[in-house]
């Protein structure tokens, strides 16, 4: 993970960039994110700033930008695909009447607004701390009730798994998208996509995660993958797959 710097938007957000930097543990510069920070971080052994206003933004060095706003129409980019036939909510179990969903590395969480948006209850973790700010502030000035209705919490999917306790890990699904691994035939991945792989970096503990469900024995576990990719570290048992992408289904 890339630790970036923090800077207020303007002088009126100081105090709370302050904080957010003593909540994460990251170097505040004073004065306003207007015109310095990319400088700034490079001069600090970092690509990236997190600027501080009314939301919080992500800045690199090669001028792109990324924040969250659930708002924004193109969140809701699915709707024509919402009901009970819809890929994802079929392969979770919403024909069988599960209704909540524990989502292991919810990352910019438009899966999480999806499924909530499909009436599941959705717990939703993300263990990049700067990724987290980001979407509770999102969500805090959100006017949208299925994202408000996500609980998004600041912890490591393994370590999710090892505390459960066995009615907690049989009573709802558990959902992992992780990062697909960039490939020298793909094109540069769309600039939000570019700026939160530097955030976030690579999933290396992805075989790790889906082991320890295994281990633990959730009671269903879905692996989003692409569709012609192989499965993440053991055959499905079924799999629903769109032009796309593929939910690999496991049931212990």
């Amino acid at each position: 993970m890339n630790s970036p710097l923090i800077m207020a938007a303007s002088p009126i957000w100081q105090s709370k960039a302050e904080l957010y930097s003593k909540a994460l543990g990251l170097v505040c510069l004073s004065g306003d994110g207007s015109g310095q920070p990319v400088e700034s971080a490079s001069s600090l052994g970092t690509s990236l700033s997190l600027i501080v206003g009314e939301r919080l933004r992500l800045d690199n060095k090669n001028g792109l930008a990324f924040e969250i706003d659930f708002d924004l129409d193109h969140i809701n980019y699915r709707k024509r695909e919402i009901g009970r036939k819809n890929l994802l909510a079929r392969a979770l179990g919403i024909e069988k009447n599960i209704t909540r969903v524990v989502d292991l590395s919810c990352g910019m969480a438009r899966d999480s607004v999806l499924l909530s948006q499909l009436g599941f209850q959705v717990q939703a973790y993300e263990r990049c701390a700067v990724l987290w700010s980001m979407l509770v502030e999102a969500q805090k000035l959100s006017t949208r009730p299925e994202v408000k209705a996500i609980r998004f919490v600041n912890e490591n999917s393994l370590d999710v798994l090892s505390r459960l306790s066995q009615a907690e890990l049989k009573k709802q699904s558990f959902y992992f998208d992780p990062m697909f691994p960039e490939t020298k035939k793909d094109a540069l991945p769309k600039k939000e996509m570019q700026i939160f792989r530097e955030l976030v970096g690579l999933d290396l503990d992805s075989v790790d995660v889906a082991k320890r469900a295994a281990e633990v024995k959730v009671a269903r576990l879905v692996i989003k993958r692409p569709r012609k990719a192989e499965p993440l570290f053991e055959k499905p048992r079924y799999f629903l797959a769109g032009r796309l992408i593929r939910y690999d289904v496991y049931q212990f």
